[in-house]
């Protein structure tokens, strides 16, 4: 029997001395009132120089839920930093001498939940202290002097009140009689509804609390479908994991006279409304169209248990959802800004999707997100875009924003970034998870610590690419080879450019007219093994013609192939450089510093919407040309193929799409004018002609006839000059009689 009395005494001591445990929660301290009741005792750190307090209605701690009943005795007293207050919707009581003698306070905010507000909870000792704003959300006059917990104690404002004016919530039936209180009128200039500074009530049926941010004018009652005042969510009620936006809340919880319910439109969630609240696990939408103007500063922050995310609001605002436990976040339609880190450092994150109405996206800190895989943006946002790879960009992929960690397998090479790319911003690349990848040509920056600790092992860089900058390589411990097409790497700050020393069994490949400069410019000149000169590079190349005609060439050292890689239109465009215009005239061999290559591959896209080109000439080296190279050129007129089989050099897929095949002329080498008409794509043009006119067209009227046997023989005979093109009808290579059987067997149909 004495040892259960002993074990009954020690658990009851235990569980005396667990209450009795002062609980830390954010800058606060509170202590244990009841089971499930706490009140605040002040701030954790007791030498605090915090300016502002707000004391919640209700905290988490350990996965339960307590109600901050009161503000403990002398919680605040004698603080000389404070100037601003607010008490959230929840707390019912500030005791004796909460905040006395608080010398710089100006400002209070108190709850319609307040019921009592004790002996000099703002006094001051002496008569120096005025107040700029008192508000309260009251909903109904607890009466003068505190009687049961309940009440306004006349000292309350002791010595601290001057020319003040009170602002509450509303006026209505219930608390007009407080109007005319001795403590209102013995210590208040004047009385405002002003719902921007008195505000809140709570709403069971959704789960969170709100307050009034813009109140209805006149008397509360209203119409059912009365939405013109407005309400901001504050915080969460007990037991409640999920946060429910709607557009519109009815406050049946303060205001019902009958069948009359008063309704206000949802504006916004508070700043740190729910931070490091770990009972959220959800935040949802009521329909897809929900879009409420703000989520707050913080306003999740820290809520490490909410894992999903739907969500619409002009104004996710910075840290809004910070280290939180979402994987897959989407932004409804209505949302128009996205602060900086609102989504920063969620390691479960791989998915955002992104509408059409977002215009302003802080990506700064994208690169925080490890487990990223996918951008999704809404084809008709103007101002973003993004692939099939979920690559993020600007609206005219100029810009690449950030590539996500797992875009992309560990085995794959990412070679398929668009031409039109112009920048790669700082971080882009940060820990990026594929095997390899080729920056396009014309791309012209490349932004600091762009691939900074990524797993990549191959990287080609163009010869475009500007350096801004460093880090850009660093902490790559798995590259081994890096294709270099900067012909003056010194030029560019490379200092801190890649790791040092150099990861093992690392070798960059340079031009080999480069190589010198390569040789002598830091870090490349560090390197144990010296450069390796067999990798391909590029070069921008006048074709002359119209204005000085340029086009990007690819050159490989290994093969001496040269692929023509024009940079498109877009990009020209918005660097006032040459346009690609008029003829073009490509040659089957290209020599550069020395060395000869033939010029084998038109590439995709090469001469995509280059619109003002009205003629090329495609030599008979190329054997490929590639998908849509020269699509949407709606001034070519001429195209002059010197390519003798057709067939043994295919075409990529809409290699002409946008051409005017109708107009434009296809002169083809003589002899080949059948195999041009059979074969695809070529065959699509209806003004086919042999190079050098039609066979027999001797007088070049564009008729074969007799007129044409007599300027032939005038021509032998000597009478007018020869042309030795349109006179070889039999194409010998000479012009004699045997000329004119076979342009008098031509015309005959003999033969």
């Amino acid at each position: 029997m004495k040892k259960i009395f002993f074990l009954f005494i020690s658990t009851l001591l235990m569980s005396t001395l667990s209450l009795a445990e002062d609980i830390i929660v954010g800058e606060l301290k509170y202590m244990h009132e009841g089971n499930n009741t706490v009140r605040c005792i002040g701030f954790a750190n007791e030498s605090s120089t915090a300016t502002s307090v707000y004391i919640p209605g209700y905290i988490v701690y350990n996965g339960t839920t307590y109600q901050v009943e009161c503000v403990g005795n002398y919680a605040f007293r004698h603080n000389q930093y404070l100037k601003s207050v607010r008490i959230g919707y929840g707390v019912q009581s500030l005791l004796p001498q909460v905040f006395y003698d608080t010398p710089n306070l100006k400002e209070v905010y108190l709850p319609s939940s307040l019921n009592a507000l004790h002996r000099g909870c703002f006094g001051m000792p002496y008569s120096s202290k005025y107040f700029t704003t008192v508000a309260w959300a009251i909903q109904e006059y607890p009466g003068d002097g505190v009687n049961n917990n309940k009440g306004v104690d006349p000292s309350a404002f002791e010595n601290a009140l001057g020319n003040t004016t009170l602002y509450v919530s509303t006026y209505n039936a219930r608390n007009k009689s407080f109007l005319k209180s001795s403590w209102i009128t013995s210590n208040f200039y004047n009385v405002l509804q002003d719902g921007s500074k008195a505000y809140d009530f709570a709403d069971s049926s959704w789960g969170v609390t709100y307050i009034v941010s813009e109140p209805k004018t006149g008397d509360v009652q209203s119409s059912t479908s009365d939405y013109t005042g407005k309400v901001t969510i504050v915080g969460l009620q007990p037991g409640k994991t999920v946060v429910l936006l709607q557009n519109n809340v009815q406050d049946d919880f303060n205001y019902q006279y009958g069948s009359t319910i008063l309704r206000y439109a949802v504006a916004d969630v508070a700043d740190y409304a729910f931070n490091a609240n770990s009972l959220v696990t959800k935040v949802d939408v009521t329909n897809v169209a929900t879009c409420i103007e703000r989520i707050g500063k913080s306003a999740f922050d820290g809520c490490i248990n909410l894992a999903s995310l739907s969500v619409g609001a002009s104004t996710i605002d910075e840290r809004a959802f910070y280290n939180t436990g979402i994987t897959l976040a989407s932004m409804n339609e209505g949302t128009v800004t996205v602060g900086k880190n609102a989504f920063g450092s969620c390691t479960k994150l791989y998915q955002i999707n992104i509408p059409s109405t977002v215009t302003e996206l802080n990506q700064d800190y994208f690169w925080t997100l490890p487990s990223m895989k996918y951008y999704s943006v809404e084809t008709e946002n103007a101002k973003y875009s993004s692939d099939t790879n979920g690559i993020l960009y600007d609206g005219d992929k100029l810009n690449l924003y950030h590539c996500p960690p797992k875009a992309v397998s560990s085995t794959s090479l990412l070679s398929n970034l668009p031409s039109s790319l112009i920048r790669i911003e700082k971080h882009s690349f940060h820990q990026f998870g594929g095997a390899g990848v080729v920056i396009p040509y014309g791309t012209q920056v490349l932004g600091d610590s762009a691939f900074y600790g990524s797993s990549l092992k191959y990287v080609k860089v163009p010869s475009t690419v500007r350096i801004e900058g460093a880090r850009q390589f660093s902490e790559c411990k798995q590259l081994i080879e890096m294709n270099m097409a900067m012909l003056e790497p010194y030029r560019q700050t490379l200092g801190n450019f890649i790791t040092f020393p150099f990861p093992s069994g690392f070798h960059a490949r340079v031009a080999t007219p480069a190589l010198e400069d390569y040789e002598n410019t830091i870090p490349w000149m560090q390197m144990d093994e010296g450069m390796l000169t067999d990798g391909g590079y590029d070069v921008v190349w006048n074709f002359g013609g119209n204005n000085g005609l340029t086009v990007g060439t690819i050159l490989d050292f290994k093969t001496k192939k040269a692929h023509i890689v024009h940079v498109n239109e877009d990009y020209r465009n918005r660097h006032t450089e040459t346009l690609v215009k008029g003829d073009i005239v490509i040659p089957e061999t290209l020599s550069y510093w020395n060395q000869t290559y033939t010029v084998k591959e038109i590439c995709d896209k090469a001469f995509m919407d280059a619109t003002g080109l009205t003629g090329i000439t495609i030599p008979n080296s190329v054997n490929y040309i590639g998908s849509l190279a020269f699509y949407n050129c709606t001034g070519l007129a001429e195209i002059h193929s010197q390519i003798t089989n057709p067939t043994s050099a295919p075409l990529g897929n809409n290699v002409f799409y946008g051409v005017n095949k109708s107009t434009c002329k296809l002169y083809v080498p003589r002899g080949t004018l059948q195999l041009y008409k059979n074969a695809a794509q070529w065959k699509d043009f209806l003004n086919i002609e042999e190079e050098g006119g039609l066979i027999g067209d001797v007088n070049g009227d564009g008729t074969v006839n007799v007129s044409d046997v007599t300027a032939l023989v005038n021509m032998i005979l000597g009478v007018i000059p020869k042309d030795e093109q349109r006179a070889d009808v039999d194409g010998n290579g000479t012009v004699n009689v045997s000329d004119v059987t076979a342009l008098v067997n031509l015309i005959l149909g003999i033969g």
